[in-house]
């Protein structure tokens, strides 16, 4: 699956398997187009309901689609003729944003808040996880090999 590929842009995201497949598969079933869902969120003080919009299965196209397109960004940026130090940036964040995405991907653990389409982009705009891989990559994971793997195919490590 990930052999024979150097960097994160060369994966095909589609190729790996997707955390959250439970959560398409209802959604396939049960409400195709979506639907608005409540989340009791309960605080130290009281109780509130959380109106959402849940939605994996666009959820799941807006991830394939980003990175999709994420990855032809990088490809042009890496083969480009920009100066080092603004290629070497502008990489730096491509490669972060397709990383997170890869992360989302493998998440079997994401709300039912978490699946609106509208609020992918939020998820990527970070370089946090990029950088502390150690909150992700855990041997008690059901994904630590493919987690581990792409872990090695970040651009910049520490």
């Amino acid at each position: 699956m990930l052999n024979n590929i150097n960097y994160l842009w060369e994966i095909s995201i589609e190729e790996i398997p997707l955390g959250f497949q439970v959560a398409v598969d209802e959604a396939i079933k049960t409400y195709p187009d979506g639907k608005i869902a409540t989340t009791l969120e309960v605080s130290s003080n009281a109780a509130s309901e959380h109106i959402h919009y849940f939605d994996p299965i666009s959820y799941r196209k807006r991830c394939i689609d980003d990175f999709i397109k994420t990855s032809q960004e990088a490809r042009l940026t890496f083969y480009s003729d920009q100066d080092f130090k603004t290629k070497m940036n502008k990489l730096l964040l491509l490669d972060a944003r397709l990383y997170s995405c890869l992360l989302i991907w493998l998440d079997n653990t994401l709300q039912n808040d978490a699946f609106d389409p509208r609020n992918f982009n939020n998820s990527l705009e970070s370089t946090y996880d990029y950088f502390n891989v150690e909150n992700h990559v855990s041997p008690t994971s059901k994904e630590f090999i493919i987690l581990k793997k792409i872990d090695e195919l970040r651009l910049f490590q520490l």
